[in-house]
């Protein structure tokens, strides 16, 4: 199958418009939030909660299978992506299609020809993996890609003018921030082959959303905006700040009633309608945010990096349990009664009622940076350091 850029699109007279500004609508451009079942973001949901009913092992855990993989950046990710029995794991400079039972299925490298166009360069991948149907959405430097979730290969691409801030899906609708011409603009892109929904100008970063509020973030000041998915209408501005938006979007969380973040040691819940904080609860931190995770389900889970430590703060802001946990990386989900952190070697499972340790395993020869754990059919799927496993009930 050959695919088009955009460029191509036009030329080809499949829509009409002009390039970088607002496009003309071709297929079905309207917007539809209504989500697939499935582990198809990095952190579980559109809104970040990095929670599903899905259980992985509950009280004991034996790996089932590793394999190795290129470590270069692999801070820059939030996790993975999963498709029937498929993952989609990203590295510095290329996608993994890896199978639930470990066997290597594709490696989809943006440097390779059918990435390109006539004179271009592409070097690394620059979102995490989210799936819509038949498609694995990953940006690389100026054009968001839209690969076949068989083997990898690219079936169409949208351009723009500069590198992607970040990606969010929601539904059958794309958010991304870029330069579209000379100005930034957050635009939403369907889903279905790339037509553009609406755009609104300035550099407004997309990190989380439900079908009610798409939460961006302002590249300069990290301020949070809620904006509607739907048209792009501004909702709400909040005082709440993200550090570096695009790569602090796992620090936020939205349900379709709250919105949590977690910033310089201090866990804030809003009105996800609004923007307005109902309560803040200190987490007696060092003031450093650098890697820490959030998890909403029954409560909100928080995993401090560096201060080593996991926290349950219920519905009202009061502190239920918090624990030492030795060696945590960049990486937390909630799947049943089981809390998964992502170690600098492996995983651990933590009891989320008492905070008491379950299990922990290590199938990593190598220690390093981690992701958020995926969660589905009884298994937990993760990374650590130069390690991609599959963890199971022993």
């Amino acid at each position: 199958m050959v695919y088009f850029t955009r460029r191509q699109f036009l030329a080809t007279g499949g829509i009409s418009g002009v390039f970088g500004g607002v496009l003309s609508k071709f297929g079905d451009a309207s917007h539809n939030p209504v989500e697939a079942e499935g582990w198809r973001h990095p952190q579980a949901t559109p809104g970040n909660t990095a929670a599903t009913d899905d259980t992985g092992p509950q009280t004991t855990a034996e790996v089932q299978w590793q394999l190795q993989i290129d470590t270069a950046a692999q801070w820059r990710f939030s996790g993975l992506a999963h498709h029937e029995d498929t993952l989609f794991v990203p590295t510095h400079n290329r996608l993994l299609g890896v199978s639930t039972d470990g066997e290597r299925r594709f490696v989809s490298e943006p440097g390779t020809e059918r990435w390109l166009g006539p004179d271009e360069e592409r070097t690394q991948i620059d979102s995490d993996p989210r799936v819509f149907g038949k498609w694995c959405f990953v940006a690389s430097q100026a054009a968001l890609y839209a690969l076949d979730v068989t083997d990898g290969r690219p079936r169409w691409r949208y351009d723009v003018n500069s590198s992607i801030d970040a990606v969010v899906l929601l539904g059958n609708t794309l958010y991304l921030s870029a330069l579209q011409g000379s100005e930034h603009a957050l635009l939403a892109i369907g889903a279905k082959g790339g037509e553009q929904v609406w755009r609104r100008d300035g550099r407004l970063v997309p990190v989380a959303a439900t079908p009610n509020v798409l939460v961006a973030a302002t590249e300069q000041t990290g301020t949070l905006r809620g904006i509607d998915p739907a048209t792009g209408d501004q909702l709400w501005r909040s005082e709440l700040r993200v550090s570096a938006a695009s790569l602090q979007a796992a620090t936020v969380a939205v349900t379709d009633e709250m919105l949590w973040h977690v910033r310089g040691g201090v866990l804030t819940a809003a009105d996800a309608g609004t923007g307005e904080p109902r309560w803040t609860f200190d987490l007696d931190g060092d003031g450093s945010d650098r890697g820490d995770r959030l998890a909403v389900a029954d409560q909100t889970y928080v995993l401090e990096v560096d201060a080593e430590r996991l926290s349950a703060i219920d519905p009202n802001g009061d502190r239920q349990w918090s624990r030492h946990l030795a060696n945590p990386s960049r990486g937390i989900a909630v799947g049943g009664e089981t809390i998964y952190v992502a170690t600098q070697t492996g995983l651990a499972g933590i009891d989320s009622a008492t905070g008491e340790q379950r299990f922990r395993v290590s199938p990593a020869p190598t220690g390093g940076d981690g992701v958020t754990p995926l969660v589905t059919d009884d298994s937990v799927y993760g990374v650590s350091g130069d390690t991609i496993y599959e963890v199971s009930e022993a």
